[in-house]
């Protein structure tokens, strides 16, 4: 039997019109895929080795380890969880305490980014961010000491915080031109002699 070869739609036609369609289609699926970057697993260690070979586990990148950490920051940053670890008891039962409050938090976040979640996801996480090439990361290192210091002592934290203002008080001075030292010189005086005036009142009045 002889095949009869499909003639080419008119142009214009109805059936022209779904063929240039499906070409545009399919063009954007194969730009969509040319665009999507290529998916590099980060590092990993024995734990991540062998779940990737007994589990088939799909090993984070870099950059879903950094969104993971931004969303740890997050959720140890609000102000219910820092007040709920300030009024928990001091020693062994604080401590389970914490850790059963932190273990609400950290379960769904490892979920979100495909690690178990157990207490062997968290074990493969810390493993992850262990790695060299990791804790060698600038963002990921300052990720991983911004939560460190969120899970600290209280008074820890406190104590951080005003150094850290401190800090940043002294460098705002060293860069302060002439003019703002001359008027910063001049608000002080100014405050010295409303407080000399309130204390001779004060003598007067007694």
């Amino acid at each position: 039997p002889v095949v009869a070869e499909s003639s080419p739609a008119a142009e214009g036609s109805p059936a022209a019109a779904a063929e240039a369609q499906v070409v545009e289609a399919a063009g954007e699926d194969t730009a969509a895929v040319a665009e999507q970057p290529e998916r590099i697993p980060c590092q990993l260690g024995p734990m991540g080795n062998w779940f990737v070979e007994s589990h088939s586990w799909v090993p984070p990148t870099r950059e879903d380890l950094v969104d993971m950490l931004k969303d740890f920051k997050a959720a140890y940053s609000t102000e219910e969880f820092q007040l709920e670890c300030r009024t928990l008891p001091q020693g062994k039962a604080g401590n389970q305490a914490k850790q059963d409050l932190l273990w609400s938090l950290q379960r769904p976040i490892f979920g979100r980014y495909n690690f178990p979640q157990t207490k062997e996801g968290q074990q493969l996480c810390g493993e992850c961010l262990a790695m060299p090439e990791t804790k060698s990361d600038p963002e990921l290192a300052e990720l991983q000491q911004d939560i460190f210091t969120l899970l600290l002592d209280p008074k820890l934290q406190d104590k951080l915080k005003k150094e850290k203002e401190a800090k940043l008080a002294a460098e705002a001075k060293a860069k302060e031109t002439p003019e703002e030292i001359r008027r910063r010189q001049m608000e002080k005086e100014r405050k010295e002699e409303q407080l000399k005036e309130m204390t001779k009142k004060g003598a007067v009045g007694a």
